[in-house]
């Protein structure tokens, strides 16, 4: 199975679109590093009418404010370039969204070793269980999770390892 991960948008509240109202993909919402959820950070509701429920977007928040990376410029000569002109800072839902994947993957790869293969909604289930929850997060979006961590979603995993099913 594939586990697709994608980007809420910047469109604010009650403004999700697509790919972010898939249901089937994790969707990831961008908060700071004190877990505030982002003011841009897109959210809504998603009729899903086969299944008869509504689910609450995005899924889980990544760190997507502030976030540090290496800039890009292709006409810069970078040997000329001190340190600080090789990092850029930028906001966003897209940056969010690689820490989750990330984290996905790594829930993959180690179910694998513990000999469980874990699909897309056990993934969504682990991310959204352990995640922190967000410091001013909707208080009437339920069915959203918290902030990611990886340390916290190998743990939940570790613990709750018998509500997976093993590998035959």
């Amino acid at each position: 199975a594939v586990v697709v991960v994608v980007a809420a948008g910047n469109e604010g509240q009650t403004k999700i679109s697509r790919p972010g109202y898939i249901p089937e993909a994790i969707t990831v919402g961008a908060a700071d590093y004190f877990k505030r959820v982002a003011a841009f950070s897109s959210d809504g509701a998603v009729a899903v009418p086969e299944a008869g429920k509504i689910l609450q977007k995005p899924d889980v928040f990544g760190y997507g404010v502030g976030v540090r990376s290496a800039k890009y410029d292709p006409a810069a000569d970078y040997s000329k370039l001190s340190t600080d002109q090789l990092i850029a800072a930028g906001n966003g839902t897209s940056p969010a969204t690689p820490h989750v994947a990330a984290v996905a993957a790594m829930l993959i790869q180690s179910g694998r070793q513990m000999g469980i293969e874990l699909g897309p909604e056990q993934i969504r289930t682990i991310l959204k269980e352990s995640s922190t929850a967000t410091a001013n997060g909707n208080p009437y979006a339920g069915s959203m999770g918290g902030v990611v961590s990886a340390s916290r979603a190998l743990d939940y995993l570790q613990k709750n390892l018998s509500k997976f099913n093993k590998k035959s």
